[in-house]
């Protein structure tokens, strides 16, 4: 183009044109972040989304979390329930198709819901109760570091007796309780 026209036009149209491209590039940006804003408000009411839930009303020791896919999320349900009670040895099984990072999180959870409960009237439910977490969906490989909230809140529900609904969560959580 320069070759066909002298300088000053060569630089206004050059200007012009990166003008327009820069518009562009801002609506192209507004639309994507849309999109994606508007996926999450639509997955977040969760209430009214029935893709992925597997119960209409979780029992005490149930809870939904959020879990990161490639096609932008899905619910992620956490179960659990007391095994046994009778030898009091307060033990944790954990099962699903979890990875190390998962595992990590349920140790840390497991932790962390025993420390809330000190000091309370639900104190002694971990050690006096053989428990049982699973993450159902078993062909779903589970390994991402922001299930520890979900977890300490099924552990918590089932400690307490008190159905958590109508939420799911996602976050991981430190052991001194820091989401």
């Amino acid at each position: 183009m320069k070759d066909f026209v002298g300088p000053a036009v060569f630089t206004k149209v050059s200007y012009t044109v990166k003008k327009i491209l820069q518009k562009l590039h801002t609506v192209i940006i507004r639309l994507i972040l849309h999109e994606k804003i508007s996926r999450i408000f639509t997955f977040a009411s969760f209430k009214h989304n029935t893709q992925d839930r597997m119960y209409d009303d979780p029992p005490a020791g149930t809870v939904c979390g959020l879990a990161w896919t490639s096609m932008g999320g899905s619910a992620l349900y956490v179960e659990t329930a007391v095994v046994d009670s009778s030898d009091g040895k307060g033990t944790l099984k954990v099962t699903g198709n979890i990875k190390d990072v998962m595992k990590e999180s349920t140790s840390i959870a497991y932790t962390v819901a025993k420390n809330i409960l000190a000091g309370t009237k639900h104190a002694d439910f971990f050690k006096n109760n053989n428990l049982h977490l699973h993450f159902p969906e078993g062909a779903t490989p589970k390994d991402g570091p922001s299930a520890g909230v979900t977890i300490v809140s099924a552990l918590l529900s089932l400690a307490t007796g008190v159905p958590i609904q109508d939420v799911a969560m996602t976050g991981e959580i430190s052991l001194n309780k820091k989401v």
